[in-house]
């Protein structure tokens, strides 16, 4: 978890994901499902309010073009780190999509009580009419992160992997719910004689 740049107004889909004291999760971010990401730094960035000032960052999510898709995948990596997920999503019928993704990120760390167990579940459905749209979005994490705590130059050169503080970790649930829609009305102003 890192604190954002001041003024940097990070998005998904076009809802803001900044918590209120300005962090934003790396791990909040459902990778197997990224199309583009827009990053505004023009004045225009202001339009977004008081936190966009200093710029923009909007993640755009894939919607998907077919009945039904999927994707299963598994990382393994150093200090028994390892990173399933999932990705599924769906066309419905006249002009509707959903999509979910379940991320769990979990590793015992490179020192003692340096873990991390994070899960992430993203959902969204959409739809896309002939004169509006309309997209619902839901991200929810769920993360439990030890905090080793700094070590005096002697421990250190001891021994690298060790913490001074080995009870002492952080929780946090964090949900964000969003809607967005757009409104086209069409009118037709005839004149006759």
């Amino acid at each position: 978890m890192q604190p954002t740049a001041k003024g940097v107004l990070f998005m998904m889909n076009g809802i803001e994901m900044n918590t209120p004291n300005n962090i934003i999760d790396i791990l909040n971010i459902p990778v197997n499902n990224l199309e583009r990401i827009e990053v505004i730094k023009s004045p225009s960035s202001v339009l977004y309010g008081p936190n966009g000032v200093g710029g923009i960052i909007n993640i755009i999510t894939k919607k998907p073009e077919s009945d039904f898709e999927g994707e299963v995948s598994f990382l393994y990596g150093s200090h028994t780190t390892s990173n399933p997920s999932f990705h599924l999503e769906s066309l419905l019928d006249k002009g509707s999509h959903f999509s979910i993704d379940y991320t769990l990120f979990d590793t015992k760390g490179y020192r003692d009580n340096s873990f991390v167990e994070n899960r992430l579940l993203t959902t969204e459905y959409g739809y896309i009419g002939n004169n509006h749209s309309l997209d619902l979005f839901m991200n929810i994490q769920d993360s439990d992160t030890g905090m080793p705590g700094g070590l005096p130059a002697k421990a250190y050169k001891d021994d690298p992997g060790m913490s001074l503080q080995n009870d002492t970790s952080t929780y946090l649930f964090f949900a964000i719910l969003g809607a967005k829609t757009d409104w086209m009305i069409y009118s037709e102003i005839i004149l006759r004689e």
